[in-house]
């Protein structure tokens, strides 16, 4: 809804001070799937995330502004979150906790899925 768009645009503009840090943790977590042998898994998730965030009405304009990095970020960390130290999982999970107030979305980390991969 139109209150959860609005929230998403200012925590992105409240997030971009910690870019640099931002950046490091999304790193780390690219290789940690790498590392695992879970890129499959984590590239799926991103893909249905970009449907998500159209279907929730998102404009190339908040794209272009940061949010999708915002939502990539939570995605990123949701997906790795066993594999992350605390500190990036923080990092990456910010702009849920600020725009929804809970991590992870829906309840407990213990509850999120391991994918593994079949050469793994």
């Amino acid at each position: 809804d139109e209150a959860d768009l609005t929230r998403w645009r200012a925590v992105d503009d409240e997030e971009r001070e910690g870019l640099l840090s931002w950046d490091t943790a999304m790193n780390g977590a690219s290789w940690s799937a790498h590392d695992s042998r879970r890129t499959r898994a984590l590239a799926t998730a991103q893909l249905l995330a970009v449907g998500a965030f159209v279907d929730a009405g998102f404009t190339p304009a908040d794209g272009a502004r940061g949010v999708w990095n915002a939502v990539a970020g939570c995605v990123q960390g949701l997906a790795m979150a066993d594999l992350l130290d605390g500190t990036s999982l923080e990092l990456l999970s910010a702009p849920w906790v600020l725009a929804h107030g809970d991590w992870p979305p829906g309840g407990s980390a213990a509850g999120v899925p391991v994918q593994d991969h079949p050469h793994g």
